[in-house]
This record gives C-alpha cells, structure tokens and sequence, in this order.
C-alpha cells in the first residue's frame, strides 16, 4: 500500500488559487515557549512549536484500492437478487405471477389521488397517499384522506373462510388489475377474484367467479374494514374517514343484503358452472375547505407559468382531478351500481393500451417481460398538472432523472404539462424549486435547472412541438442564465455544485467539479439549440440611440461562446493517471476516486472524447461492481464515513452507467448489471423494478431504467422538429435478433456473420438515420430494394455505418458485409518490465493511441504490438484497426501487476465490526507473523526468500504457484522486546526485487518493554481550541466550504460575499455530517457531545498530557480552510536536542470529507539530521481516521462521546471516537524535526496527543 514518501517533492505544482482565503496569506511563523519533557531518567526532550496559515497541498495523490464491504450499507431494498422458485415468475404481458406467497397489500397497481393496494394474498387496501408533502408541508387539501381494507368471506352452512385462508392461492399482478385464483379442496370451491379501478371516478370494482365441484349454496361476505360505519341503505353501505370523505359499498347481483357493513350474496352453485358477482366501492367527498382552496389558489399569483391562460385552464382541471370528481359520490355510487360494466370495460381497455405501451424481444423472456411492465405503469405517477416524484413523495418537479421513458413510449401531453407546472417554481432569479399538490413551493430544493432544460429539450426532439418550445423557452432561458451565474461564477467554464456528485447531498459539495461542469457543457448546448431554432436576438427598439449596441443580446452566439469555452477545459477533468474523469479542489489536482456519476452523468448525454469517455465507464465497473449472491450491483462510491447516500447501490444511478456503456459501445460489461437489476422485479413487483425499498413507482428509479434501455442499447434518438429519427442500436451480443415497439416507432434488426437487416416502421414519415456496428467491411448497403451510398464513423468495438433514407413510414435497411472476423491474441494481465504481445488476424493495424499516462514502452513490429509496461495500475490503449473499408479502435485493457506483490486483506468497518487489516497479522498465539505473497506471472516462481524484520534477516526457501497466493510465516519470538503496539514493519526480498510491508497489532509488546521507550510530548499550551467548540453546532468555528456556488435561495445570494473565486459560504465543520449547511435549510446541526477527555481511555500507549479540564484548549486543530478562528494549517516540532525515534504515536480526533476518501487528508514530514526526509501521507479511509466512525483499519477506534443527532447516518451514526495510528520512523537516523499539516480542505486534522517510541530507555 503506497502512503509514505520518501524525499523531498516538488510542492508549488498546485495553483494557488486560495491565498487570497486567508487571513494570513505569508508564512507567519509563531515561535512559542522551548517545553522540556523530563523523563525519569532525567533525560529531557526540549522542542519549539511554529504554525503557519499557508495553504498547504500534498505531496503526491496516489492511486489506491477501494476499501469496502461486499454488501451495500443502506441498500434500503435496492439489490436485485435471482429470482428463486418461491419468488414470482414472468405470467407474459408485462404480469408476474406466485403461488401461495404471503404479502398483502404491498403492491400499488394504480394509484391516482388514492391508491389501489394488493398483494399475494386476496386483500384489497384502499389508501391516501402521504399527505406531509415534501421540502414543503402541508401538501395536500386537508380533510380528504381515504382508508379501507376489502376481504372476502366465503360460507357453504359448515365452514367459513377468508378468501385468503384458502388452501391454494395463484396472484397474477399487472399494472392496473390484479386477480386470484383461490382453490380449497374442503370446501370444493374455486374463486377467480379480480380488481378493475375506474379511470375517472373514485372508486373500483371486484368481481368473483364462483365455481363448485359439488351442488351446495355459498354466501359471499364482503367486509369493509379500517374506516367507521356509517349506516346501511338498503342494498348497500356507507363508511366514513377524515372530515369529508365518504365511501359505499355493494354489490350488483340480486340476492343480496347488508348489515352493519357487512355485504352478503347468497349463490347457488351446480358443478362446472360459475356464478359471478362483483362488488363496487366509490368514494368521494361530502365537501371541501374552501379557504384552503382560495389559499392554495392564492399561492398561484405571480408564478411563472407560460401564460395565463393556461394558468386559469390548469386551475380547473386540477380543482376536478384532486376535488371535483370526487363530490357527490353517494349519487355516482347509485348510477354505477345500476350498471358497472361499462365503466369495468373502461378499465380493461384502458390498460390493456398501458401494456402496449412498450414491447420488446430480445430472447431473453424475463427481461422483455420487466421492460413491458415499467412502461405498462409509467402513467401511474402522473397526478394532474404533472408527474409526482414518486408514489410516496408528494411533489413536483424533482426531475434529476428526467421524464425520459414517458416521451419515449408516448405520454407526450403528460409530459408537456408536467413541465409547463414546474416552470412556474422558478424563483424571480431562475432557480427551480419543488411544487406541492397544494400549490407550496419549497424554500430549498437541489439543483433542477440542467434537468429541466435537458428534459424540455428532450420534450421538443420527441415531438417537434415549436408552439411548446416558444411558451418554455422564457423559462428555460432564466434557467440557464441561473446555472451559468452560480454555478461558474469564475467564468472560467469550470462548474462547481452543491452536490459535487447527486447522490452525494450536502456532504459532498464543491471544488470544480466533473458533474456540474457536464451538465453545464448539456445546458449550454441544448441552450443554443433551442436559442438557434427560435431565432432570439434581444434587439433593441428601432430608433432608439444607443453609442452601444447592448451586450450578449444574441443568446445563440452567448450559449455558443460559453459553450465552447466549457467544452475546451472539460477535458482537464480527465484524470489521466486513472483513466476516468474525476472532481478537485479549486487549487488542487484531481482526486483519484471519483464517484461513477462523476462520469456516467456526462456521456450518455454525448459529453466528452471517445477514449476517454470509453476508459471511464472501464474504470467505474472495474471499482464499484461488486458481485454478490444476489447479481451485479453498482456502487456509488466506497467513501467513508458511511452515511446516507454514499457508500450504496442506487440503481437509478447505475442506469446511467448502462446507458453510458451503451454510448461507448461497452454494454456487454454492463449487460450482467442490467440484467440484474431487471431480476429484482420478480422478488419484489410491489415496487419498481429499480427503486426497492418504499420507493413505489419512483421517477429516479423507472425513468433511467428505460432511458437506459430505450434511448441507448435500443438507441433511438429523435428529433421530429427535422423529422429525424436516429437509430443507434448499441445491442449486448446475447441479446438475438432484437425487437422494439413503442408509439413513436418499432423496429426489427436482424443479424447474421453476411447481412445485417433494419426494420422501421414509424405512424408518419420520417427521415430515419441509421448507425449499425460493425467490425467487417462493408461489401453494399441497400435502402428500401436501391444501393445507397454512406458513411462510416470510427468508434470503440465497432465502426457505425451511417445512411439515410427519405422520409417514409416504412423503411429497409439492409448492410451487406464481407465474412471473416477480426482477431486479437494476447494476455491483458501484464508484469513489469516484461513483454506482453498482441497479434491481429484479419485486419491491418493502423496505429495506437493512449489517452492515459505513459506507462512503458508501446512499439508496433510487424503487424503485433509489444508492450513493456514500467508502472503498475490499469491502463487501456487503442488499436486502430482496419478490415477492408471498415476501420474502428479495439481497447487492449491492460492491468500491470509486479512480478509478486504482498496481498493485502481488510477487513471493512460495519456497525458492530471493527475495521481492520486481516493480512498481513500477527498470530499472538504462535508468535509468527503471517502474510501472503501473490504470484502475479504465469510462470512458476521458486528461491531464497528473505523476509527481514527490525533488521534481522530471516531466510527461506518457497516456491510460488503460476497466479496463486501463498501463505509465508515468519517467527517472532526472538523480537519480544522489540514489539510495540501498532504496526510491525517487514520487508521481503525475492527474485531480484525488494518491497515493504506491515502488520498491524495492537496487542503487540504486551511484554511492556516499549513503554520504558515512551517520550510523550506536552502539547497543552499548544492546543489551539476545545472539541465541543470545534465539532459542536454553536458557531465558535466555522470554515469556507469548497463549493462556491450559488444556487440558493432568492433572498440570500445577494447576501453573500463574493471573490475570486465565486461566493463565500461559511459553515460550522460538522456540517459535513447534515443534509444542508446554506441558510433556506435550517436545519439543524449534529454535534460530536463530548464534554471533556474520558479519565481513562485505556490505550496501550501512554499520553499523560492530555488536557482534561472541560472548558479548557483540548485539541491541536490544523486546518488547511479559511476559518474564522485562522486555525493554521501547518504545525512545526523543532527538537533542540534530535533523537533516534521507532515510531510516532498520534491521538487523533480528525474529521475527513466523503468525497476525499483516498485523497490525501494530511501529511507527516519527519526531517532528519541525515539523508532525505521521510513524508508519510495519511488518507481517509486506510491510515486517516475520522471521529464519525471507526472506518480506518489501521487506526485503534476508541469509543468516546455521542453523536447528538444521527440524521444522516442512522445507526451508523453511533461509532464516535478517538483514534490512536502510529508511523514507523527510521531508527537509526535522529529526528530533529517534525511538520504536521492538514492538506486538504473541509478536513481537521485534530491533533489531541504525540508520544514517541524512542531506543531510549527511560526507566533503569
């Protein structure tokens, strides 16, 4: 593990944008009192203290290994598993069906201003949705909630049963209906239950088929509970719940009666020959609060929606679809009652056309079926005037991921008006908020606006609706000019975000970053665009006299200037080193960790180069799939400290992952992912296949599913405004002769090794543009029976042929290619200044490109490429490759290894499980030091080995297995007096090559000789502030944060101050741990209570120094931010005296950033009176502990203090805790000066003691 450096590094490589954040911005040097440390041997140990408020930035940024669990923390429901035979299986059409399961009312088959609940078993829940709103509350009308539970008892004179006690029970659920078969062999009954919601009207339907296998006569009670009884009326029932509503029941059939709710039919049952009754439930409301209405209306005046006609237009059809069609309700009861059935048939048809909303073949059965039950359900969530977030979220306009799959299968109206709605959130500077049923805005809300430009945008290629746009494009314009103000205020075309990755919420804010600065490059290009299309120039008034003509007035050469300038510094967001693009700090270099959306947001959208988009979709499946018992899942990240939204699977995020695969032609990697997340479904269809959890029928999760899916391996890509149609099918190979059907547009595509045949049908002409892959040359392509000429466009994988036809409603397709495939031998698994060859048959090379670091030597001889690599890590080169007048990159994804290397093992930190380092270790039982040595090359490896500790020499003979790992063991008896709690460094020397490593113990030296070696450094009247002032909520410290944006609310920007760097945002440091840290939030802060340092911390290393008293200076904070205490960012250890020292031992109570987990956090520089310096980095998670958990495997956690409010951690949230790591210094050198410094912002390195393991005894 690369974390210590030795030698002085070059450290002025950083710009230096944040001198100017300082109070102090020169070196200021404060010389404080010379302390003696008397030993009780009399020895003294005198050091001076110095600080500096420099900024400070690490040495180097090493690539390391992610450090996680195998399963996701807050998975929340969101891992897919293989469906087993107990689970549900596809029925066709878009259902699922399971025998005899055991949920009830888990699934929403409809919902509306109510929901329709079911499950396994023959229940039927009536529900309202959550009325607390969301970001704002109330968010619903008060007094209209709805509650009911329908089951159904049936009797023979002897037995009675519920429906759902019957001894066999097959659901079958699809969107909007669900039926029962239920079967008891007692009783000699079957009963096919099945439920219709009514389109319009509150209310639904249930009808049973009764059969017998003997004559006898049933009664059928329907029993209506979990509301209060009203009063029979003859032939049916009412029920009341909350102030107006009101719910009847009944049933159609005659020989019926009611008694206290309670609904009976008598039947008469003949073998073979069923009887059917259905039973109605309509409900609706005795009246309403008027004044909440004219409120609600209220809240509409001065709202930006497109017009006021279409404002007053909206306010009637919302008053019906929430209120209207839900009075007089005991009239429409009576009406339906007289005859069901057509309203029954209404229902019926209507879903039978949701199924076909979205049909495919792709040979595999169970994906097709899942893709046609999302696209069956997508009209679910639409709740006029738009699209609700989710079942369970009551609110518009969080559209971060879009209304794509409801564009693509035809919902266009729906989505038109849903956008209309939400453009009148904007506050008077363009910023989108949220917008509730009841009209409330939300005071925050995250950052909407690209995504509301994107999907107006989006809206327009799918329709080619010039009235549309020219109604949006005033909100669209202030959306645009929104993002661009806050979120470059630099004007540099580097984009900052409060969240630096989405799903990273207010902890990962800031820095230029790789997201924000995409979405601007998507922003500004669909602003030019639709600027271009609508020709808007803001011309000045003819005649006016101006000596100037106004600045920016034409808004397509702006959105062009700005969109150039964004797209010429997006790629200085590649990090080469790691082949992805990846965030930074303003004034440092890349991180090398990023999240996956710091790319997968970017290049489905067509952001980025073709190589480097390529190497980071390899390198998020190559960090963050994890395999598991349930399938390929998606990490977000695998930063620490665990917490809410990190650190998980989300698959809506991991969608954009597949859809960016696609783009880059890489879906066969991401195949297995998609595949299972698709599978999921059959474990839990009460919910998306996507969302899990709660999350039912979520826009996050369905709407980037198919996007993924449709827009992407199916690739169809509109733009009916030129009546185009792009089809850019981007296919995983197990996929066989692929079919789509949607509203817009099916087609068929047919490949064979000679032929490759297209075909589209659209419901009007079009112009369609095809893009086949292909790796063989082209021999003739023929549209519609004539040979046409086209072009051919370079990719990765493939090349894409590109033709068109003329606009027609059906088209033909067919690519004639020569036979013969391309082939590439050679072993990607690559060692060290070794040679790795690759041949090519059956193409000509061309040449190779790197988009990455250089990492060897690459030489082309005769056709091969040899390559000898110099560096470890992955790197992915690109053969450019020709076959006839096909021409295309082939990626060579390399990973270069040493020879041998030590394996090293962790353990990840759990809620009850400690991090640590599982190899190397020491067994205290044998005394042996135990590692594993994995042989990298497929060769046999055999010789001396020498493995040498605290100098001394071991040596053994071993033999090392091709590609094995094997066991080494060395003893420790005869170091007994040497051990000291911590690491116990060794270094292994075999086959010509040397290299370091260490195991961690902290039971090590349980003899107590190390402690006689114990010098503990007095750091009290160095101590800078108390740990309740510097991790408490009460403003004694607060720090700049790295995001320096302003998408905050409309009253507080103005407020802010604003320098070189944009706005100035000043935050308590906890605030890392807190959903939001800017004004409008108002939330309130978590706290790290610690009153004062435990008496007894019970450590194996002393530190008697501590500062204990509870108001008193306890810690020694270094913090490389503006702060408003200065608080400096360097501390200086001259020693008067140098000493020989084994080990540093620091007692830390640090706090690090989410997304600078692997980033260095802090640096050691221990100067000594000899040879070159020695700089140990301490990074987050491996060797940089935080107070918030006890992540870091190589630090002992010392329980201490409590977390005052956990919010976004949960029972993550209750680990806090001091930490004790140690660095292993070199012995034989003397120490004359040590240079703490915290190097990266947002992060505390809190110093609360040193103490040094000295080879001087300090006791005789």
């Amino acid at each position: 593990m690369f974390r210590g450096l030795t030698g002085q590094r070059i450290k002025n490589k950083f710009r230096n944008l944040y001198l100017s954040l300082f109070l102090f911005v020169n070196v200021q040097m404060i010389n404080l009192s010379v302390c003696s440390q008397q030993t009780e041997t009399g020895k003294s140990l005198q050091f001076t203290m110095s600080f500096s408020n420099n900024k400070q930035a690490p040495v180097d940024i090493p690539v390391m290994p992610a450090l996680s669990q195998q399963n996701p923390y807050f998975d929340g429901g969101l891992v897919a598993r293989p469906a087993g035979v107990n689970d549900y299986q596809p029925s066709g059409n878009g259902s699922f069906v399971k025998k005899n399961g055991k949920s009830e009312l888990t699934y929403v088959i409809t919902t509306g201003a109510w929901r329709l609940l079911v499950g396994d078993k023959p229940v039927i829940g009536l529900d309202q949705r959550i009325t607390g709103g969301a970001y704002a509350r109330p968010g619903l009308m008060p007094g209209l909630g709805v509650k009911g539970k329908i089951r159904l008892q049936v009797s023979d004179g002897k037995t009675s049963k519920n429906l759902e006690d019957f001894s066999g029970i097959t659901v079958i659920l699809s969107a909007g209906t669900t039926k029962w078969l239920c079967e008891d062999q007692n009783m000699k009954l079957k009963v096919l239950l099945k439920v219709h919601p009514f389109k319009e009207d509150f209310g639904f339907a249930l009808t049973a088929e009764v059969e017998s296998q003997k004559q006898q006569q049933i009664h059928l009670d329907w029993r209506f509970e979990d509301a209060s009884f009203v009063k029979d009326h003859g032939n049916y029932s009412q029920f009341a719940w909350d102030k107006y509503t009101q719910i009847f029941v009944g049933t159609k059939g005659g020989n019926s009666t009611v008694q206290k709710g309670v609904t009976r039919r008598v039947i008469d049952l003949k073998p073979g020959i069923s009887e059917k009754d259905t039973f109605l439930c309509v409900w609706g409301y005795s009246d309403y609060d008027r004044a909440e209405i004219d409120s609600a209306y209220s809240r509409l005046r001065f709202r930006p929606f497109p017009s006021e006609e279409w404002t007053r237009e909206m306010k009637g059809k919302w008053f019906h679809h929430w209120i209207g069609r839900g009075l007089e309700p005991g009239k429409k009861f009576r009406s339906i009652m007289q005859n069901p059935e057509p309203l029954i048939s209404q229902s019926e048809d209507f879903w039978e056309l949701m199924l076909d909303r979205v049909r495919i073949k792709t040979g595999d059965a169970r994906f097709d079926n899942v893709v046609q039950s999302i696209g069956s359900r997508l009209i679910s969530n639409f709740e006029y005037p738009g699209y609700l977030h989710g079942t369970n979220y009551m609110k518009y306009g969080k559209i971060n991921c879009g209304y794509y799959g409801h564009d693509a299968t035809g919902f266009h109206n729906e989505v038109a008006t849903s956008l209309k709605f939400i453009s009148g959130t904007q506050c008077v500077k363009g910023r989108q908020r949220y917008i509730m049923p009841n009209f409330r805005i939300s005071q925050w809300a995250e950052e909407m606006n690209p995504y509301f430009i994107d999907q107006v945008w989006y809206h327009y290629r799918w329709t080619g609706d010039l009235e549309f746009l020219n109604d949006m494009w005033p909100s669209v314009r202030r959306a645009i000019e929104h993002y661009i103000t806050t979120s470059d205020p630099e004007n540099d075309g580097l984009f900052t975000g409060f969240y630096e990755t989405w799903n990273g919420d207010a902890k990962n804010r800031g820095g230029k970053c790789a997201i924000s600065t995409a979405l601007g490059i998507s922003v500004l290009r669909n602003g030019h665009q639709m600027a271009s299309i609508l020709n808007d120039v803001d011309w000045t008034f003819p005649g006016q006299q101006n000596p100037d003509p106004p600045a920016d007035n034409d808004f397509r050469k702006r959105y062009k200037r700005l969109l150039e300038k964004a797209e010429a510094v997006y790629p200085t967001l590649y990090n080469k080193l790691i082949g992805s693009y990846s965030s930074g700090e303003w004034d440092g270099e890349l991180r090398n960790m990023p999240d996956n959306e710091e790319s997968n947001y970017a290049i489905w959208r067509g952001i980025g180069s073709l190589f480097e988009n390529y190497t980071s979709m390899r390198f998020i499946r190559d960090t963050y799939h994890q395999k598991t018992e349930n399938g390929i899942i998606e990490f977000c990240n695998r930063n620490w400290p665990v917490c809410w939204s990190n650190h998980y699977d989300s698959f809506s995020d991991a969608m954009a992952s597949v859809a960016s695969a696609a783009m880059v032609n890489d879906i066969n990697n991401f195949w297995p992912l998609l595949k299972s997340v698709s599978e999921g479904v059959y474990t839990k269809p009460q919910c998306t296949v996507i969302a899990g959890g709660g999350s039912q029928l979520s826009l996050e999760s369905d709407q980037m599913f198919m996007m993924a899916v449709l827009d992407n391996i199916f690739g169809i890509k509109p733009y009916f405004g030129e009546n185009l149609l792009i089809i850019r099918p981007s296919l995983p190979e197990d996929w066989k002769n692929p079919e789509i059907s949607l509203p817009d547009v099916s087609y068929k595509l047919s490949i064979r090794s000679e032929e490759i045949k297209l075909e589209v049908k659209t419901p009007v002409a079009r112009i369609i543009q095809a893009e086949i892959p292909v790796k063989q040359s082209i021999r003739d392509v023929i549209v519609n029976g004539e040979k046409v000429d086209f072009d051919i466009k370079k990719e990765v994988n493939y090349c894409r042929i590109i033709v068109r036809t003329k606009a027609s409603a059906e088209n033909t397709i067919n690519v004639v290619l020569d036979t013969g495939n391309t082939i590439i031998e050679g072993n990607p698994d690559c060692i060290t200044n070794q040679t790795a060859t690759f041949k090519i048959k059956n193409a000509q090379l061309i040449g190779i490109h790197n988009p990455q670091i250089r990492f060897g030597q690459v030489q082309i001889d005769s056709g091969n490429i040899n390559i000898i690599p110099e560096l470890t890590g992955k790197y992915t080169l690109f053969a450019e490759l020709k076959n006839g007048n096909a021409s295309w990159y082939h990626p060579l994804e390399l990973t270069v290894k040493e020879p041998w290397s030590i394996v090293e093992q962790y353990q990840s930190w759990n809620a009850d499980i400690p991090a640590r380092l599982l190899s190397p270790v020491v067994n205290t039982e044998k005394q042996v030091l135990q590692f594993r040595i994995a042989n990298n090359t497929y060769t046999n490896l055999a010789g001396e080995m020498t493995i040498t500790i605290y100098g001394k020499p071991i040596k053994q003979k071993v033999k090392l297995p091709a590609r094995q790992i094997n066991r080494i063991e060395a003893s420790l008896k005869e170091f007994a007096t040497q051990l000291s709690p911590g690491k116990i460094p060794f270094k292994v020397t075999f086959n010509d090559r040397e290299t370091e490593g260490f195991a961690v113990s902290w039971e090590a030296g349980n003899n107590g000789f190390y402690k006689e070696k114990i010098i503990s450094l007095d750091l009290k009247k160095y101590n800078n502030i108390n740990i309740s002032q510097l991790y408490g909520n009460d403003s004694h410290l607060t720090w700049r944060t790295d995001y320096t944006g302003a998408a905050v609310g409309v009253d507080w920007r103005d407020d802010l101050k604003i320098d070189d760097l944009g706005y100035k945002i000043m935050v308590q440091p906890v605030s890392h741990i807190n959903w939001g840290v800017l004004p409008e939030h108002h939330n309130v802060f978590s706290r790290w209570i610690m009153p004062s340092l435990p008496d007894d911390l019970n450590l194996p290393v002393s530190f008697p120094y501590l500062e204990k008293r509870q108001q008193e200076k306890n810690i020694l904070a270094l913090i490389n931010t503006e702060n408003s205490k200065s608080l400096p960012g360097e501390a200086i250890i001259d020693i008067e005296n140098p000493v020989p020292v084994e080990k540093i031992y620091l007692l830390t109570a640090n706090l690090t950033k989410t997304c600078k987990s692997y980033y260095p956090a802090a640096e050691i520089e221990v100067v000594y009176d000899s040879g070159e310096n020695q700089i140990v980095q301490l990074i987050p998670p491996y060797n940089m502990p935080s107070f918030v958990q006890g992540y870091c495997p190589e630090a002992l956690h010392i329980p201490a203090g409590k977390l005052e409010s956990t919010q976004t951690f949960g029972i993550y949230g209750n680990n806090t805790g001091l930490a004790l790591t140690d660095l292993v210094t070199d012995p034989g050198r003397k120490m004359k000066q040590l240079k703490l410094r915290c190097v990266s912002t947002e992060t505390v390195f809190g110093i609360v003691g040193i103490s040094l393991l000295t080879n001087l005894h300090t006791r005789k």
